[in-house]
C-alpha cells in the first residue's frame, strides 16, 4: 500500500493522541520517524511477554487483543483503523501484557518507543496527549461488558436484500445471547447452552459469509480476495472463543469469555457493516443502475 506524507498529516489528524496536538508539529516531528509495516489476517502484531519497542497505529484493518485485568479475568479488546495500541509502553519498561492479532488484513502506521519518548520529552503537549490516552484506556480495560439490546435500523442497511436480511438474523442472534447473559446463573446447565449458542452462530455466520462471497463473486468486486480475508479472520475469532471456553471447567469463568465474546460480535457486526458490506452495498447498486 503506497501511503504519502499528505495521507499520513490528514490521516494523524483523526487519531486519539495526535488529534489535539498542531499539524504542524506532526509534519515535521512525527512523519519523519514514522514506519510502516502490514499484518496478514491472523498474524500475531504483539506476544504476551515481548519487549515494548513499537507504538502502533492502525492505518487499514483491525485488531484483536487480549490481557488480563487485576483480578485474572480474561479481557479482549477490539480496535479499529485510527486507533492506538500498544501506548503503554510509553510509561512502563515492562513487557506486553497482552496478545494483539490481526483480524483482517492490517496495515499500522509505527513508531519506535524510544524516539517518540525523547519527542515527548522534549514537547510537554506529546507528553500530555499521551498520558490522557493511556489513562483512558486504563479505566476502558478496567469497565465490566454491558450487555444491550441493539435494533435493527436503516443506519445499517447497505442496499442489497439477501444481505440485509440475514444481517438482521445475526443481529437477532446477538441479542438472544445478550439475553441470555443477563439472566444466566451458574448450575442451569450452563455449559451446554453456551455451547449451543457459539455453534449457532458458527453456522449462521458461515452461511453468510459463503452467500456475501458469493454474490461479490457474481458482481466481480475487485476487493473480493480480501473480503475472504477478512471474513476468515472473524470466524477464526468466534472458534477461538469457542477452544477458549471448552478449555475453561468453572461456570463463571465461561460466562465471562462468553460476555467478551458478545461484545465482540456487536463490536465486528456494525464496523463490518458500517465498513466493509456498505463498500459492497454502493458497488452493487451502482451495478444495478448500468
Amino acid at each position: 500500500m503506497d501511503i504519502t506524507v499528505s495521507d499520513m498529516v490528514t490521516f494523524l489528524g483523526d487519531v486519539p493522541g495526535f488529534k489535539d496536538l498542531p499539524m504542524t508539529d506532526v509534519e515535521e516531528k512525527i512523519i519523519p520517524i514514522i514506519g510502516i509495516t502490514q499484518f496478514s489476517a491472523g498474524q500475531n502484531i504483539i506476544n504476551s511477554g515481548d519487549s515494548p519497542h513499537t507504538l502502533f497505529i492502525i492505518f487499514k484493518g483491525r485488531v484483536h487483543g487480549k490481557t488480563k485485568t487485576p483480578d485474572k479475568q480474561e479481557h479482549h479488546f477490539f480496535i479499529h483503523e485510527g486507533n492506538v495500541f500498544g501506548e503503554s509502553a510509553l510509561v512502563s519498561n515492562n513487557r506486553r501484557s497482552s496478545q494483539v492479532t490481526a483480524s483482517s488484513p492490517t496495515t499500522c502506521l509505527t513508531l519506535d518507543i524510544d524516539t517518540f519518548q525523547h519527542i515527548m520529552m522534549r514537547d510537554w503537549r506529546f507528553t500530555k496527549a499521551f498520558f490522557i490516552l493511556i489513562g483512558q484506556r486504563a479505566i476502558e480495560r478496567l469497565v465490566k461488558v454491558e450487555i444491550e439490546t441493539y435494533y435493527w435500523s436503516d443506519k445499517y442497511r447497505i442496499g442489497v436484500n439477501e444481505v440485509d436480511d440475514q444481517h438482521k438474523r445475526i443481529l437477532e442472534s446477538i441479542n438472544e445471547l445478550g439475553k441470555f447473559l443477563n439472566s444466566a446463573k451458574s448450575g442451569e446447565n450452563i455449559k451446554w447452552r453456551i455451547q449451543t449458542f457459539i455453534v449457532e452462530i458458527l453456522n449462521y455466520t458461515e452461511k453468510h459469509f459463503r452467500d456475501e462471497e458469493q454474490l461479490m463473486e457474481e458482481a466481480k468486486a475487485p476487493w473480493l480476495e480480501e473480503h475472504k480475508q477478512v471474513h476468515k479472520g472473524l470466524a477464526n475469532d468466534v472458534l477461538n472463543f469457542r477452544e477458549r471456553i471448552s478449555e475453561l471447567s468453572d461456570e463463571d469463568e465461561q460466562l465471562h469469555i462468553l460476555e467478551q465474546m458478545h461484545k465482540f460480535m456487536v463490536e465486528w457486526l456494525i464496523h463490518h457493516i458500517m465498513v466493509e458490506d456498505a463498500k459492497f452495498g454502493q458497488y452493487y447498486m451502482k451495478l444495478a443502475v448500468q
